[in-house]
């Protein structure tokens, strides 16, 4: 059995529907992506679920429609999610997204099932939060993003189930370290849904690579280890269960874009408990 399934992006125009409850380990979560080229314009909804798009390049215009209602002035431009903070819609159930093009532009969806959300709403970098942790002589320190937070961050109360957010590595470094996980619906942890999405930047045209590695320890049942090799910009991961972190190789920088979901909107999460996560 694997816990961890990988998707490789078929990088076509229009909406690809990468992750979804038929393909992967993921309950609850989808994970969608848009391509268009400059001049053109998309249809984008989720029925039954709400949505979350963060763009990763392009220029856009957009608008939604929720309850007869419309939202527009949704517009921005950015070059790459290493250099340049992130735009972002939420989309509810039976809500939708008129997208164009103004260049060829590229979003990344999370979904997660939802009877009912609240209206649309536009992130700009502006209303991003972001810090700085960890140490970076031992190759933790990573800049984080939050788009839409947990309870008690920034943007917590704009989705009703989504948590989303970025991070970038140092140069050959770790996110998510101590690796975390998020079963069980106990005092430690509460049962969520992980799906990650990476870019790399390389020290030459040649390339480069980071790790992710997910497992579980005998804690907590079967011993087991899943390590993934990712290589290109082409990838999703579908986390149902298990430890999870990932790490670049040297040289190499990681970005990595995160979303959570589950029955409800509670953030807890267990660390590798041979570490001591407040050192990070």
């Amino acid at each position: 059995m694997s816990y961890t399934s990988v998707h490789k992006f078929q990088n076509g125009p229009g909406v690809e529907r990468v992750i979804h409850q038929e393909n992967s380990t993921v309950k609850w979560m989808g994970f969608d992506r848009i391509l268009i080229e400059a001049g053109t314009s998309i249809e984008y909804d989720a029925p039954g679920r709400e949505a979350v798009l963060v763009l990763q390049s392009g220029t856009f215009s957009a608008t939604a429609t929720y309850q007869g209602k419309s939202y527009q002035g949704m517009k921005g431009e950015r070059g790459n999610p290493f250099d340049d903070m992130p735009y972002a819609i939420y989309l509810p159930p039976e809500g939708v997204v008129m997208i164009t093009a103004v260049t060829d532009l590229e979003f990344r969806i999370f979904t997660v099932k939802c009877k009912e959300g609240n209206p649309p709403h536009f992130i700009q970098p502006k209303d991003v939060e972001v810090g700085e942790p960890g140490n970076e002589a031992l190759r933790m320190k990573r800049q984080y993003r939050h788009i839409f937070g947990a309870p008690g961050k920034k943007n917590d109360n704009i989705t009703k189930l989504l948590i989303v957010g970025e991070s970038v590595s140092c140069q050959g470094g770790w996110v998510g370290y101590p690796a975390h996980k998020h079963d069980f619906d106990n005092h430690e942890e509460y049962p969520l849904d992980e799906i990650f999405s990476f870019r790399l930047r390389t020290p030459s045209e040649k390339g480069g690579y980071l790790l992710q590695h997910s497992y579980g320890l005998l804690e907590d049942g079967e011993r087991w280890d899943e390590l993934q090799v990712i290589e290109s910009d082409d990838y999703a991961l579908g986390l149902g269960y298990g430890y999870h972190t990932s790490m670049a190789a040297p040289e190499c920088y990681e970005y990595l874009l995160w979303g959570l979901g589950g029955e409800e909107k509670i953030y807890k999460v267990k660390f590798d408990g041979r570490f001591d996560a407040s050192n990070f």
